[in-house]
């Protein structure tokens, strides 16, 4: 049988790695050192020349400033993030470093050694938890740029004290991130994990999060309506996930809009319909949508499904005014049972 074992106290934070994990890490660092410290040196240096050869010129949407050059230090997979931050610091280097990967980037501003600033994630991550989430990465391009640029800053611990936290909790928060992206996502009740025995401890806090997942609500509505920290929402809902209990809802959809020539429910898909009819919390059907806009508050109307209509939403005139849509914007569109 499988059980959500209720306990006095709330999920807290999860994760991290153990203290075992981050003893192996930093041995393996120790002994990787020497090669490590050569190439970073070498990328660093500010010779234009990284440890993949001749610098790689800076991409023309964002150039660095006159007589500067792009240095390739080396990949996540050859380099430690830590021995990189390590030695810019005692190095007191100033400029940026950029981590890309195929789907994702980080952005660090140095000055002096410190890091100043950073963001990750299209700017979804700011800050120390921007550096921390880093040690996660499996994978991802190192690339500096010796920059004299002053830039506001939101990074508010020093190099050791983020170096230590990201061995610790960095490996976590990146997988929180990945099954989490963004406060847009949607859970719903998962069929339960293999084990019939399996149990998961849940305090008063993630219960109050709990009753309110239903396949409908996003993580900020679930913030705002359960009054639990941003943090430990994440937290429950994670873990939760891990267990099987919670699985992603998929209902949310990215589509154009037209208006309506009449006050009218907005029109949809009829392919749109059945799928959203396929999943648990909408069997029953699809009273309304929840159209959303960037800068907007969201907004809220009948909804009737057609056929033929493809990606495009059709919006009466009221929801498209309150939204300051013209023909051919873009909106986030989400079911209401």
């Amino acid at each position: 049988m499988t059980l959500l074992h209720l306990a006095g106290e709330g999920l807290g934070a999860a994760g991290g790695q153990s203290g075992e994990r981050q003893e192996r890490e930093q041995g393996r660092g120790r002994r990787d050192s020497s090669h490590s410290e050569a190439m970073i040196a070498r990328g660093a240096a500010g010779t234009g020349r990284g440890a993949a050869g001749d610098a790689v010129p800076w991409s023309p949407g964002n150039p660095p400033g006159a007589g500067q050059s792009m240095s390739l230090i080396g990949n996540l997979d050859e380099i430690k993030i830590a021995d990189v931050l390590r030695l810019f610091s005692q190095g007191r280097k100033t400029g940026r470093l950029t981590v890309s990967s195929d789907q994702e980037q980080a952005v660090l501003h140095l000055l002096k050694g410190a890091i100043v600033h950073a963001h990750a994630a299209g700017g979804s991550l700011q800050g120390d938890e921007a550096v921390v989430e880093l040690f996660g990465w499996q994978e991802g391009q190192l690339t500096f740029v010796p920059d004299e640029k002053t830039v506001s800053s939101n990074v508010s611990r020093g190099v050791d004290q983020l170096i230590l936290e990201g061995l610790r909790n960095g490996e976590h928060a990146h997988k929180l991130r990945l099954a989490i992206p963004s406060d847009e996502a949607v859970f719903q009740a998962a069929a339960g994990p293999a084990d019939p025995e399996a149990r998961i401890e849940l305090g008063a806090a993630d219960w109050r999060v709990l009753r309110l997942v239903d396949g409908s609500r996003d993580v900020g509505e679930l913030v705002a309506q359960s009054g639990v920290a941003r943090a430990l929402v994440l937290e429950t809902l994670f873990r939760l996930m891990q267990g099987g209990f919670l699985e992603a809802a998929p209902v949310q959809r990215t589509l154009s809009v037209r208006a309506l020539p009449r006050e009218a429910p907005a029109e949809l898909d009829q392919r749109l319909d059945a799928e959203w009819r396929s999943l648990p919390r909408f069997e029953r059907g699809v009273k309304g949508i929840v159209v959303r806009r960037d800068g907007h508050a969201p907004a809220f109307s009948p909804v009737v499904f057609r056929p033929e209509m493809g990606r495009r939403i059709h919006l009466p005139r009221p929801v498209f005014a309150e939204l300051g849509l013209q023909d051919g914007d873009e909106v986030r569109v989400r079911p209401v049972a």
